[in-house]
């Protein structure tokens, strides 16, 4: 019997759904206090859930291949990580490579004692109209939008220090990725619009990372990238 690639990929969820079952049955019942971060997190995820069924399945699958490039390269040791070692800045990014994927890692040492600024978004296409705006109080801040045919444009914005880090997992196979100057910040551009239309945008803004995301153009990227101001 041969199993091909297409076979893999169709076995993965269900694989993984199964282990989950058997590993949920054989943990024990009992409350848990789970940290500040972890919280973070899981209300980012809760938050990506709104996401149009067409891209929760773009999501689903990037990242079911993503675990199992990592689980391969981390057995080959072939992680290429170039790492920003510029240690007068707040924010550390690492870039890891899986396959056809490329990882994003926002992280800091640093601790930030000042409160998350008031945002301000000064251009949207006129198409997207705004369908929900979360705020954590804290140090999380996503906008989404949708177009009549319920593309979406995501805008998030993190507060990152010490206690705070953000992960962005994009899919290059099909993408031009490259550098642009937002407002003086070096961003990656991971620009797959001519494929299937899709556009990522993600930078630091010390003490802020921002992404941009959805089915809009890289130049309106652009534009709404250069539009967002974040005031005290």
């Amino acid at each position: 019997m041969t199993i091909s690639e297409k076979d893999l990929y169709e076995a993965a969820p269900l694989a993984f759904e199964l282990w989950m079952e058997e590993t949920n049955a054989q943990m024990p019942e009992e409350e848990h206090v789970f940290s500040k971060r972890f919280e973070r997190k899981m209300n980012k995820l809760i938050r990506d859930q709104r996401r149009t069924p067409r891209m929760r399945k773009v999501v689903k699958w990037s990242k079911v291949a993503s675990v199992a490039a990592a689980v391969v390269l981390a057995a080959l040791g072939l992680f290429v990580v170039p790492v920003n070692a510029d240690k007068e800045h707040l924010i550390d990014v690492v870039i890891k490579h899986y396959g056809s994927y490329i990882n994003y890692i926002y992280t800091s040492d640093e601790e930030y004692d000042g409160d998350f600024g008031t945002v301000t978004i000064g251009y949207i296409p006129e198409r997207m109209k705004e369908v929900s705006r979360n705020f954590d109080g804290e140090s999380s801040y996503t906008v989404t939008y949708e177009d009549a045919s319920k593309n979406y444009l995501n805008i998030y914005i993190t507060l990152i220090d010490d206690n705070t880090y953000v992960n962005s997992l994009f899919s290059a196979a099909d993408a031009k990725v490259y550098t642009v100057s937002i407002n003086g910040s070096e961003a990656t551009m991971i620009n797959s619009y001519a494929a299937d239309g899709f556009v990522g945008l993600t930078w630091a803004d010390e003490p802020y990372h921002i992404e941009i995301v959805g089915f809009i153009t890289p130049e309106e990227a652009i534009d709404i990238a250069e539009s967002i101001e974040i005031t005290e």
